[in-house]
């Protein structure tokens, strides 16, 4: 599969056989030593698809073997972004268990999601997730007291330059940050569902699913890995990254780890919430880079037409490691991907003519509440082509 792929060089099938080693999904070490024994790596190119991608530890603990094979100065690199991701997961994991703590002592529910979830359900080695944050969800009727609890433990709502009403009203989290002068700030995501309000609910019965764990001998509640699996879907929906590989990784190791899954449920519920091809994109990407088939792919009941199948897996394989053409135009292959992560057409067409100010403002790097915000924001609907036009003309010449 990856020496068919024409869109893949060198430093692409590196990133994938190296993550592929680290997660022992694979073992190719003849293509992994022939690539490296090639001498023709650019290894600026593949520090700049790791980094889009957020695979250094996985780089570093694949490649690790190879390490007479590799230029020095950039091994140490992988050495130094390992160990100080190590750092950083294990601050972040004691972080939470005292949230952990506060929320259960005052009676409020609230469970992890994404990344703090995984560290030490599906990871063998917590080292090789990247973190950034931590991700927690609340009921929306607790958020005010999770607001309390998250300030008596010395965080800070951070509004991000937007209104506070746009956060309660248009949003589905509130950021807080907590600075630690001994170790490192804290940066806090306080959720109350996994996706925006649309004219379709999406929301899943996950509260009265969840499961328990213990991490360091502290109970924890942890979401269904079939909900855990929602969340990474529908977070492909957000403007951003819905090519990077960090939350594919996360799906195969939870199916992985998980393989008594209830995909009756979670192709019930998909087809409930129309969010069948949000799941279909990403287990495509689970299938197309690291040759992991999930069982629901075979199935019947997906219901998406072969036309639109076809357009989700030449979009993912012809622009996933594009990452010059991903920096320079992240807007219009955003827009191309917003298309193709719904069951329906008008859902996508809906969400753009009712995008708030400040999502827009943030799409376009204009002032949220600049005069020439609201006006462009106005005209959006013609704005919005006009801009994806002429960037595409720049792209050609």
């Amino acid at each position: 599969m990856l020496k068919d792929n024409p869109y893949m060089g060198r430093e692409e099938r590196l990133v994938l056989l190296s993550t592929k080693r680290a997660l022992g999904l694979s073992k190719e070490e003849n293509a992994l030593e022939g690539l490296l024994n090639s001498h023709a790596v650019d290894w600026q190119r593949f520090k700049g698809l790791m980094s889009y991608h957020e695979t250094a530890p996985h780089a570093y603990a694949g490649l690790k073997k190879y390490a007479h094979l590799i230029p020095h100065e950039f091994m140490q690199l992988l050495k130094n972004t390992y160990t100080y991701n190590t750092y950083r997961n294990t601050h972040l994991l004691r972080e939470f268990l005292c949230l952990s703590k506060a929320f259960e002592r005052d009676g409020v529910p609230m469970a992890p999601i994404k990344g703090i979830s995984f560290l030490n359900d599906i990871y063998a080695d917590s080292s090789l997730r990247p973190m950034t944050d931590i991700d927690i969800l609340t009921h929306e009727k607790d958020v005010q007291r999770s607001e309390t609890i998250l300030t008596r433990l010395g965080y800070k709502e951070e509004f991000l330059g937007l209104k506070e009403q746009y956060w309660k009203e248009r949003q589905y989290h509130i950021t807080f940050f907590k600075d630690k002068r001994a170790g490192f700030p804290v940066m806090l995501e306080l959720h109350w569902a996994l996706d925006y309000k649309r004219q379709r609910d999406v929301s899943l019965p996950l509260w009265s699913r969840l499961r328990e764990s213990k991490v360091n001998g502290q109970r924890l509640r942890l979401l269904s890995p079939e909900d855990a699996l929602f969340s990474l879907a529908l977070h492909n929906r957000r403007f951003g990254k819905a090519l990077c590989l960090k939350n594919v990784v996360d799906l195969v190791m939870l199916l992985k780890k998980y393989e008594a899954f209830d995909w009756d449920y979670v192709l019930s519920e998909a087809r409930a919430k129309g969010t069948l091809t949000t799941l279909y994109f990403i287990l495509s990407q689970a299938e197309i880079f690291l040759g992991f088939v999930p069982p629901a792919l075979s199935r019947k009941g997906f219901g998406i037409p072969p036309w639109k199948r076809r357009a989700i897996r030449s979009f993912i394989e012809k622009n996933t490691f594009l990452t010059p053409r991903i920096e320079k135009n992240a807007k219009g292959l955003f827009l191309e991907s917003h298309f193709l992560l719904y069951d329906g057409l008008w859902e996508p067409i809906d969400y753009i003519l009712k995008i708030p100010q400040e999502q827009f403002a943030k799409f376009y790097g204009l002032k949220p509440y600049d005069r020439k915000t609201k006006f462009l924001y106005n005209y959006r609907l013609c704005y919005m082509p006009f801009r994806l036009v002429f960037r595409r003309k720049d792209d050609i010449i």
